[in-house]
């Protein structure tokens, strides 16, 4: 039988099933988004939606827990739960309401501002405020040097899977994100830094394989991660 803990999240109590799950009814209860019927629907269907769209939905489980019933038997009851570890990011779209009072709502503040100090220390922002100008410019120049963007664009996904992994895998650019707490370097920045030396490789070489070879090498050695390819 799955094991029910009480803790404490934001100022309420709420079950946490296996230590591993927090029953969905007690969250937003906490957070003052039921209703007084109990009812919590449209919260429901906007947190699905969100959990979808980040690819998180199989992380919302249904699980069947005991509860105390009358004379003090025991009754078994179906209950929504989402994984503790996907809380946080859930806890972004809900603020709680006024009627929970000032201490969840101030240790909720203090959760966001938690949340913005990671973003700032990974530079989130590059993930969401691209500069297209620039790469349009990039391709540009190497088309007027005679070299193949497409080529220059395929090549620099693979040379980020080395530099990432040390393998010659795949990495485009929107995937960058999910390996950047996964290595100290700032990813979209190692990118750049392969184009513009790739460019700079074909303006001499006017080899595509030549100036990719050179490029990653040179960022490799940029970096500090010779030991990647070696």
């Amino acid at each position: 039988m799955n094991k029910v803990e009480i803790k404490n999240f934001l100022g309420s109590e709420v079950r946490v099933v296996n230590n591993e799950y927090i029953v969905l009814k007690d969250m937003f209860n906490a957070l003052g988004r039921v209703k007084e019927d109990g009812t919590w629907t449209s919260e429901r269907k906007k947190m699905l939606n969100f959990l979808e769209g980040i690819e998180k939905l199989t992380d919302h489980e249904t699980l069947v827990v005991t509860s105390k019933g009358k004379k003090k038997s025991r009754e078994y009851q179906e209950v929504e739960c989402l994984k503790i570890e996907t809380v946080p990011v859930v806890l972004t779209q809900f603020k709680p309401t006024n009627r929970k009072g000032k201490e969840a709502i101030d240790k909720w503040f203090e959760f966001m501002k938690f949340v913005n100090e990671l973003l700032v220390s990974v530079k989130a922002h590059n993930f969401i405020i691209e500069d297209t100008e620039l790469e349009k410019i990039d391709r540009d120049r190497l088309h007027r040097l005679g070299g193949s963007p497409m080529k220059m664009a395929t090549m620099v996904n693979y040379a980020m899977g080395v530099i990432i992994t040390g393998e010659k895998i795949k990495i485009s650019k929107p995937d960058l994100k999910s390996y950047q707490n996964q290595i100290t370097i700032d990813l979209l920045e190692a990118r750049r830094y392969w184009i513009e030396e790739f460019i700079r490789a074909y303006k001499i070489t006017k080899s595509h394989s030549e100036s990719n070879r050179l490029a990653l090498e040179f960022t490799l050695e940029h970096y500090g991660l010779n030991e990647k390819v070696a």
